[in-house]
């Protein structure tokens, strides 16, 4: 299949040197199997990662949202999601 997501982020930094980040995604998703169907899943999120050396990051990450679908698509009966993420990252550049 075929995703597109738009988001729109806002983030800010907060004490103890971390950046606290809001989220809104809206990922649509265009299916192959069978017939082909399609996937919508508006999500919100809200994350705070802190460096803990030059160049890397860890956080956590809280969302919730709403999947539905239609046609062929798998898991397209509408239900509620919730996820808990922890994150890590790095800089290459």
């Amino acid at each position: 299949g075929l995703e597109l997501s738009p988001a729109l982020v806002l983030s800010r930094r907060a004490g103890g040197g971390g950046v606290f980040s809001l989220a809104g995604e809206l990922p649509m998703v265009v299916t192959v199997r069978g017939d082909g169907g399609f996937l919508f899943t508006p999500t919100l999120a809200g994350a705070y990662e802190v460096s803990i050396v030059e160049g890397m990051t860890v956080g956590a990450r809280a969302s919730i949202g709403y999947r539905a679908g239609a046609g062929d698509a798998p898991l397209k009966a509408g239900r509620g999601e919730l996820q808990f993420l922890v994150l890590g990252g790095w800089q290459l550049l």
